[in-house]
């Protein structure tokens, strides 16, 4: 699958192998981004029972970003820095 992110954009997806407060980097890869694709545990659903997926990935690591623009704005670029340095290799 080709990555299709428009400049200043970097392309997630969901994997299993993410643990919570995770996410993996792989430079070779289309989507070099990886994140968990399930949303935080809460009460009530079975984990398995709840929505999944890409979308919950891109908001795993778009929430990590935020939490960072809070304290100082970033450029995509030291964004996608800041991905990659605290990433675990996939």
């Amino acid at each position: 699958m080709a990555s299709r992110c428009t400049a200043g954009s970097h392309g997630v997806a969901g994997d299993d192998r993410c643990s919570w407060g995770e996410h993996l980097y792989t430079a070779d890869d289309p989507i070099a981004f990886r994140a968990p694709s399930y949303p935080r545990p809460l009460p009530g659903p079975a984990q398995q029972r709840n929505f999944r997926g890409h979308s919950f990935a891109s908001a795993h690591l778009t929430s990590e970003i935020a939490l960072l623009v809070e304290k100082n704005p970033l450029t995509s670029e030291k964004a996608k820095a800041y991905l990659i340095g605290t990433a675990s290799r996939g």
